[in-house]
């Protein structure tokens, strides 16, 4: 019953996550990045169960700890990737310097 409650957990977890950030977004000054940061952190919870179960599920035996440990590198990768881009989204500029550059580059081009 307890190892279902910890799956149950961590989706109900990802889900929350990625819907609160998702309204939670237009108070940023960059919605777009925190919105899809919120997604990406919500995947990351789900992938802290569902990898390591299938890296564990499979019959290779002599390689199954170095999945496992990859299956947690890439879930632990996918979480904090998503965390720093909501803290970026919600404490930097509402402009950046790229963003500027790159519509100074449109203009003179005259593309679309």
């Amino acid at each position: 019953m307890g190892i279902y409650l910890i799956f149950s957990g961590l989706t109900l977890g990802g889900i929350l996550l990625a819907v609160f950030g998702g309204r939670y977004a237009e108070r940023t000054r960059k919605p777009r990045t925190f919105r899809s940061g919120a997604i990406i952190a919500g995947v990351g919870l789900t992938l802290l169960w569902v990898l390591p179960l299938g890296a564990l599920a499979l019959k290779a035996r002599e390689w199954s700890f170095f999945l496992f440990v990859g299956a947690l590198f890439v879930a632990a990768s996918a979480i904090g990737a998503g965390l720093q881009a909501m803290a970026r989204a919600a404490t930097g500029q509402a402009e950046s310097a790229v963003d500027h550059a790159l519509d100074s580059i449109i203009q003179q081009n005259d593309l679309p």
